[in-house]
């Protein structure tokens, strides 16, 4: 059977019909674009505010140190620190098993629905921040920093392979920035708290009343999304038939996506062997020695200005502020023009000037 490729959909309908193949025509496009659109809408409404929540408070969870450390921390539980060779310590604690963890537990998230492995995760980062206030010695300290790495890096590398479930190559860019966004909005946010409970009057020091507020509320979220984070496209309740043909084509459009709690060892060995993964890694090393080193000091920096604490506190709010609009409009600008490296040279450039 011949046909020209220039013939249109209903002739080539009725060609196979004519030849007795009852196979229905598919067009390039299996699912009108309307369909698809309202789809990653509901997406966008469901998987969106709860992702970025729980990213604001494991930032926050993880940077409160650096304003904990002008609410007295030091004086009651590091014996003063007059060189801040504990606070390092203490600071770096939590790098330690974050960077050991994250590939194992990435792994591992694929053998357990995403709803109970994130709401584990949040919930154990936010008992981990809560008993940093329990802490009375460095031992203590570390301790609940190392189990705050632990749980978190079971959530914020597992968050990129799980938006890849639900979302299309070109439309990741603007939603992990979206995600992102919300660390440079808690350290806004941080500020703003840690300034506010700077005044505060309560029967526990400033520094222990901040990590209970900034941890409850992470095991609350991990609560509500036990109940509310979709599972995959094929298993979960979120969608009726026709959203899970449309979302599960979507998942396999760009390459073949794997189906159920599995782990493919082949596609472990090929990651390893992959170089763009170790120059992707060196550049995320360079950018991230910078982001994590403001989150822990940029208080102590700005009150060596001659600031007060209370005022350091607040003076941290506006680069984290201007750090989020640039953020996502960068994002923006990338996913329309499908292009990653320019924007990436020219943030790199900006925010080494702004280091030096």
């Amino acid at each position: 059977m011949s046909m020209s490729k220039s013939q249109p959909a209903g002739s080539m309908e009725k060609e196979l019909e004519r030849v007795g193949i009852e196979e229905e025509y598919k067009p390039t496009t299996p699912f009108p674009s309307k369909d698809e659109k309202a789809l990653v809408r509901k997406l966008d409404r469901r998987i969106l505010p709860l992702a970025c929540l729980l990213y604001l408070f494991a930032y926050l969870d993880r940077s409160n140190l650096g304003n904990a450390r002008l609410q007295g921390l030091p004086e009651d539980v590091l014996a003063g620190d007059p060189t801040g060779i504990l606070f390092d310590w203490v600071n770096s604690a939590f790098f330690f098993s974050y960077i050991l963890f994250q590939v194992p537990a990435t792994i591992t998230s694929k053998l357990f629905r995403p709803r109970f492995w994130m709401a584990g995760a949040a919930i154990g980062w936010g008992l981990s921040s809560t008993l940093m206030a329990t802490g009375f010695n460095i031992g203590g300290l570390v301790t609940a920093r190392l189990f705050l790495g632990i749980f978190e890096a079971c959530f914020g590398p597992a968050i990129p392979l799980y938006f890849s479930l639900f979302y299309t190559k070109t439309e990741m860019g603007t939603r992990m920035a979206y995600w992102f966004g919300f660390a440079a909005v808690a350290g806004a946010f941080g500020g703003l708290l840690a300034f506010g409970i700077q005044h505060a009057h309560a029967a526990i020091a400033n520094w222990r009343l901040l990590f209970l507020v900034e941890g409850i509320p992470a095991m609350l979220l991990g609560l509500f999304t036990l109940f509310l984070l979709p599972d995959r496209p094929e298993s979960t309740h979120f969608f009726d038939e026709r959203e899970r043909q449309i979302a599960l084509e979507r998942m396999n459009r760009a390459a073949s996506g794997d189906t159920g709690a599995v782990v493919n060892k082949a596609h472990i060995a090929a990651a390893f062997r992959d170089w763009r993964i170790y120059v992707a890694g060196v550049i995320y090393f360079g950018l991230n020695c910078a982001l994590a080193s403001i989150s822990a000091f940029l208080p102590t920096i700005i009150q060596t200005f001659g600031n007060t604490p209370a005022a350091s506190q607040l003076l941290t709010v506006p680069p984290y502020a201007v750090a989020a609009v640039v953020l996502v409009c960068f994002a923006i600008a990338s996913d329309r023009m499908q292009s990653r490296g320019v924007f990436m040279c020219i943030a790199s450039c900006i925010g080494g000037i702004g280091y030096l």
